[in-house]
């Protein structure tokens, strides 16, 4: 029995208001290493459903945040680049809202003076 029932010895019916869900934003990433230039980069292509209600973020295996984008409804292919360094497999955490959605990782060629891509 509720309160309301104990106090009134009336059932009150909860104010209970609906919505439609959000659909989940999905997408395919390539990551890959930017030889030259120190950097990586991550592209998001087939972005379905995107909603500015969500952000993606990437993360180094010590937590810090790399990169990020709050996705825009017109949304269909989006770049994101950050510095790395040091050659050798690379692993990033990647949040939907700070939630992991999974996890991605490369070879990271490190940098140099000739301008090649390195992807794996």
């Amino acid at each position: 029995m509720c309160d309301a029932e104990k106090e009134t010895g009336k059932f009150v019916e909860p104010d209970i208001k609906i919505t439609s869900a959000l659909k989940l934003v999905t997408f395919d990433i390539k990551l890959r290493s930017l030889y030259g230039s120190y950097k990586v980069e991550a592209t998001l292509k087939n972005i379905v459903d995107p909603d500015p209600y969500y952000t993606v973020s990437f993360h180094k295996s010590t937590g810090e945040q790399v990169a990020s984008h709050t996705f825009k409804s017109s949304d269909t292919e989006v770049k994101m680049e950050w510095p790395e360094s040091g050659s050798r497999t690379k692993e990033y955490t990647v949040k939907l809202n700070g939630t992991t959605s999974s996890t991605e990782s490369l070879y990271y060629c490190g940098g140099g003076r000739k301008s090649r891509l390195c992807d794996l």
